[in-house]
């Protein structure tokens, strides 16, 4: 993970509005400051855009209202704070960050290789007034928005409210750019977003990376058509070395997305998550484009409607390689109304070890020609899974499709040293059946 900015703190500079500071607005105050220092803003509403261009800490209890008017910067980004430079190394801490207003591209934006520690804020109702289908309002831009024309920034974004955002609560893009993201409260729209546009709350894209923990992501859902979805981590484009761990996730419609346009997603690291479908969700992970070296381990995965993990390339990406590396193992798939392991392409390349599967309507689901290898799992009863195209007798779990399930477990504490059943071979396979929509 990336670590915090050492600021000197050799000088305080003081705003308040009432003319007994230093400076009257924040960004005198930052103007006035030298590298070190801290800028401390009193209680009030600041109305104003700024740019942070050395390293100060910047800290109040103030709130930062944007202006009825917005100005663009010199990449034409219009955000009510900007931190730029190479040498920029930035602290932010205790604001009220807020819009709305049309056009209102970033509550916070890091670039041109700055770096800053955005902590314990509350950043809000960054969108459009009302909100609207646009693709801009952003919490905290992490590089540049939306396009590989920019430059790269570093952040930590840690112990902040982020809430009736427009697109995303953080973004982190470009090959260079990097972020931790830790211990955030994230909301997406619900009910006031649904019909207008898909959120995701995280999103890593254009060979970025980042470390995703311990957030509570809820309400990502919408109801523009069939093909979006609102997502909790949307990853893409040749997204590397990035980890997501210790997140909890209710209410998205699908709570981890890899859609890979033009480039595979490289040792990505899914663990010790829960993702909870709530009320509106229909998709726990759902990799759609092709990844090597990916660990899907340790996570809970309940009541997802249309698929508990999914392992592609999906019918978007039916020329896309296989995935390579793909390790399934020690979650716990429990009450899915959809197959708990989907694997449509790449099965010989997908090793799923020591799960619990108990009460999905199916266990494991293998739309690939070749065998997946689902040896030493628990399947919700001492007699193994039930094979539906073998037998009416119920059992565990059912299995379609070539799966290779024994020897299993027989018990829910599946170790590599339970005693397992002797080894059948792997289960035949059966028509591919239509996958869901990808995402946006």
């Amino acid at each position: 993970m990336l670590a915090g900015p050492v600021l000197a703190d050799d000088d305080t500079v003081t705003v308040c509005q009432d003319g007994s500071c230093d400076r009257g607005t924040i960004q005198a105050g930052i103007n006035n400051a030298d590298p070190g220092d801290r800028v401390v803003v009193s209680d009030g509403t600041y109305t104003e855009q700024i740019t942070i261009d050395k390293s100060i800490a910047l800290v109040g209890n103030a709130t930062i209202e944007a202006p009825e008017a917005l100005e663009g910067d010199e990449d034409g980004r219009s955000n009510l704070v900007t931190v730029v430079g190479g040498d920029t190394e930035a602290k932010i801490a205790g604001f009220t960050i807020t819009g709305p207003v049309d056009g209102l591209d970033s509550g916070i934006q890091i670039k041109d290789g700055a770096f800053a520690l955005v902590e314990d804020n509350a950043i809000l109702a960054i969108r459009d007034d009302p909100i609207s289908g646009a693709q801009h309002g952003v919490g905290v831009t992490v590089g540049p928005m939306w396009t590989d024309a920019g430059t790269p920034g570093e952040a930590v974004v840690t112990d902040n409210v982020i809430q009736d955002f427009q697109k995303s609560a953080v973004t982190v893009g470009l090959d260079g750019s990097q972020a931790t993201i830790t211990g955030n409260d994230i909301a997406c729209s619900g009910d006031d977003a649904t019909d207008t546009i898909a959120q995701d709350a995280i999103r890593v894209w254009q060979a970025a990376s980042a470390d995703i923990v311990s957030n509570t992501v809820t309400d990502c859902f919408q109801t523009i058509d069939d093909a979006a979805r609102g997502v909790g981590v949307h990853l893409s484009n040749g997204v590397h070395d990035t980890t997501i761990v210790d997140n909890k996730f209710e209410g998205a419609q699908t709570a981890i997305l890899g859609f890979n346009l033009d480039a595979a997603l490289m040792n990505v690291k899914i663990a010790e998550n829960t993702i909870d479908a709530g009320a509106d969700g229909d998709g726990g992970v759902y990799l759609a484009g092709t990844a090597y070296g990916l660990t899907i381990e340790d996570n809970i995965v309940t009541g997802q409607d249309s698929l508990g993990v999914f392992v592609g390339p999906d019918t978007s990406y039916v020329d896309a390689p296989d995935s390579e590396d793909v390790r399934v193992t020690d979650n716990l798939f429990a009450d899915n109304d959809a197959p708990a392991l989907w694997v449509r392409q790449s099965a010989p390349n997908v090793d799923a070890h020591f799960n619990e599967f108990d009460g999905n309507e199916l266990g494991v689901l293998n739309t690939d020609d070749d065998a997946i290898d689902a040896a030493h799992n628990w399947w919700g009863s001492p007699a193994g899974p039930t094979l539906l195209e073998a037998t009416s007798d119920v059992t565990g779990d059912a299995i379609e499709g070539p799966v290779a399930f024994a020897p299993f477990c027989l018990d829910s504490d599946c170790t590599a040293n339970e005693p397992v059943h002797e080894s059948p071979a792997p289960h035949a396979a059966v028509p591919p059946v239509a996958v869901p929509p990808a995402g946006p």
